[in-house]
């Protein structure tokens, strides 16, 4: 019977290799017929299109387990108009600090049709490429170049090849993009005794071709192997997705450089996690992190262990090292020495919290560290046994019936609050004994703020008063994270641009257990129309554009954490001025309430008084659900153009 099965992979295997591996036009080629082209056949108004988006990769090692990866990417795109002349200024960006990356061989060229109608071709000049090196070590570089003479109509070409040593990561290809693609294609050459695992997203299949190639003689002998799609339409993002990652149409792989075909096609994928758990556990840049000693952290080591809670211990150590550490941006799985990042005073994610771990251990506190995906890395597959679905580390705590996850690259989120990256995402425990996959679930309402508004209404017309904003959890981190990074502040506070702050002040942003709370003194001038001013009753809901609109939907609607939003408004109302119209009470909910929205409206002693309520109850809804979402905020939306109607006395 074994015997047989082998015979039958076989039969798989030279059948798999007998299909026609993918061909693409000569670079620095073009025909008239494409300079021609106006418009893609597909996707009518696309600025540009890629004509070709390819790639070759060339996998090689040695009995040194010496390895290298070898990526010649080609880009050929037609623009079709001014707008996707963006399209030619092309920048490379890549880590900084890492001597086994090289990005060399740039070649660039621009094709138009003269008024002979041949072929005018312009090249790019060397000395055209610019190379910026990042301030720090691990800083992005930066390889830029725009190519020449482009204009409407003309089409334009570039290469450039990416060695990476020590490394045997083949990268995901990514079939679609922001404009359509023509042909997209990589062809992917390995060793005969290596094997190549996939597994495609966004589309049932890919046009595939493998064959064996003898030209360097049968001892050196390679396996090709091409995907390819033809005519992609471009992506678009919507709103609240999880990731574009998740939907974008691509083929991600496994290379294992010493598995052959038959141990590839046998192998159960799910028995291998534990071969992964082992794998970290015996790592110097992870399992061996756990127990190093950390100089300088002794002292505060041993006052935390007299520390009599669980609690106790777990927010000295995450508030220490969030003081003491700050985070340099990357995200990573991998950790160099605790000890230099003890002394730099910074370091990445898994740095963070491989640190937090460390001295969680020291202290007497059982911990796990868990290996997941960020929200905008994208989702982990069960059945899709690889490394690279993980990107960041983040830290496991239980404490009798309850949990924590740790995460201090989260400047201003409190202890017992799980990271907004790892809520609702699949994550894997690693641990001797305790390895697993777990989904980070909490049913609060994370998101959570209000705002209680104490305004009156002079004989002009202007609204003047007062708000305070109460953000709780992992709206207080947003909030906070917000201000430092001085983003739009109608995004944070939900307060409308036509409001204007005379003064504010906040208390509690240093506190890191209890909420932000931000007071506001405001005015507002009301609408005018003849002898009738307008008051909207939701003009400090926050919901100022309807976010699902489009009547399809190719994704889920991701919001992260359950959502909860409250409004309070109390306006006094002068004796000049007569109310002539309420907005009447209204109760918007799905049948099953996942999604409520509630607003009850009353006058009485010269003041009108507001209470709103804006709740969604489980984080994520599927693409099935989508027309109950949608359904939802249109008629909340529709709710939203209400006005209270006031009429000047005269």
């Amino acid at each position: 019977m074994k015997l047989y099965s082998i015979i039958i992979l076989l039969l798989l295997a030279l059948n798999l290799f007998s299909q026609e591996v993918v061909k693409v036009p000569e670079f620095g080629k073009v025909t008239v017929a494409d300079l021609q082209m106006n418009d893609c056949d597909f996707e009518k108004g696309a600025p540009a299109m890629n004509l070709l988006k390819y790639e070759e990769v060339a996998f090689t090692s040695t009995e040194k387990s010496y390895y290298k990866v070898v990526t010649q990417k080609r880009y050929r795109i037609k623009i079709f108009n001014s707008n996707g002349f963006k399209y030619a200024n092309v920048s490379l960006t890549y880590a900084g600090g890492n001597k086994d990356f090289k990005i060399s061989d740039i070649e660039a060229v621009t094709f138009n049709m003269d008024e002979s109608g041949q072929v005018k071709i312009s090249t790019l000049n060397i000395s055209d490429i610019y190379k910026q090196k990042g301030e720090k070590k691990k800083s992005a570089n930066t390889i830029s170049f725009t190519l020449p003479d482009v204009k409407p109509g003309c089409i334009i070409e570039y290469r450039y090849t990416v060695t990476e040593r020590e490394s045997n990561y083949i990268a995901p290809w990514y079939f679609q993009n922001d404009i359509p693609n023509l042909l997209s294609a990589c062809k992917i050459s390995i060793p005969v005794e290596s094997a190549l695992d996939k597994r495609v997203i966004g589309i049932d299949s890919v046009e595939e071709g493998s064959q064996i190639d003898n030209s360097d003689g049968f001892e050196e002998r390679k396996l090709v192997r091409s995907f390819s799609l033809r005519k992609i339409a471009s992506f678009k993002s919507e709103p609240f997705m999880s990731s574009s990652n998740d939907y974008k149409q691509k083929v991600e792989f496994i290379l294992d450089p010493y598995e052959t075909f038959y141990e590839a096609t046998t192998r159960q994928s799910n028995s291998s996690w534990p071969r992964i758990n082992v794998r970290l556990l015996g790592s110097p840049f992870f399992g061996w992190q756990f127990d190093r000693l950390v100089k300088g952290t002794e002292n505060f080591i041993d006052s935390t262990k007299k520390l009599k809670t669980i609690s106790e211990k777990v927010s000295a150590v995450y508030n220490y090292v969030k003081r003491n550490i700050k985070w340099d941006a990357y995200y990573s799985i991998y950790a160099g020495s605790l000890q230099t990042v003890w002394n730099d005073r910074e370091g990445s994610s898994s740095e963070i919290n491989l640190l937090i771990l460390n001295l969680l251990k020291k202290s007497g506190v059982d911990c796990y560290p868990l290996i997941f995906s960020t929200r905008n890395h994208g989702r982990t597959d069960y059945n899709f046994v690889s490394l690279n679905q993980f990107n960041s580390v983040d830290v496991l705590v239980f404490d009798d019936d309850h949990y924590y996850v740790l995460d201090g690259t989260s400047k201003y989120l409190p202890y017992n609050v799980p990271p907004y990256n790892i809520i609702s995402r699949d994550a894997f425990i690693i641990d001797p004994q305790y390895s697993k996959w777990v989904n980070i679930a909490d049913s609060r309402p994370l998101l959570y703020d209000s705002i209680s508004v104490n305004a009156k209404i002079d004989s002009d017309g202007i609204l003047k008063g007062q708000t305070v904003q109460t953000f709780y959890d992992l709206s207080k981190a947003v909030k906070s994270q917000n201000d430092e990074d001085g983003n739009d502040k109608e995004e944070q506070t939900f307060i409308a641009s036509e409001i204007k702050t005379d003064t504010s002040y906040k208390v509690n942003n240093e506190s890191d257990v209890l909420p932000l709370i931000e007071t506001t003194q405001f005015h507002y001038e009301l609408p005018l129309t003849n002898e009738f001013y307008f008051l909207s009753p939701f003009l400090f809901s926050g919901l100022s554009k309807n976010p699902f609109t489009d009547s399809l939907r190719r994704s889920d609607v991701d919001f992260g954490s359950g959502i909860t939003h409250k409004v309070h408004m109390e306006i006094a109302v002068p004796k000049s001025m007569k109310v002539e119209e309420l907005v009447k009470n209204k109760s918007i909910r799905t049948a099953d309430t996942s999604m409520v929205f509630n607003c009850i409206t009353k006058y009485a002693n010269d003041t009108i008084v507001v209470n709103s309520t804006f709740e969604i109850n489980r984080p994520v809804f599927v693409q099935e659900e989508y027309e109950v979402v949608r359904v939802f905020f249109k008629n909340i939306y529709t709710l939203l153009s209400s006005q209270i109607l006031f009429k000047k006395i005269e």
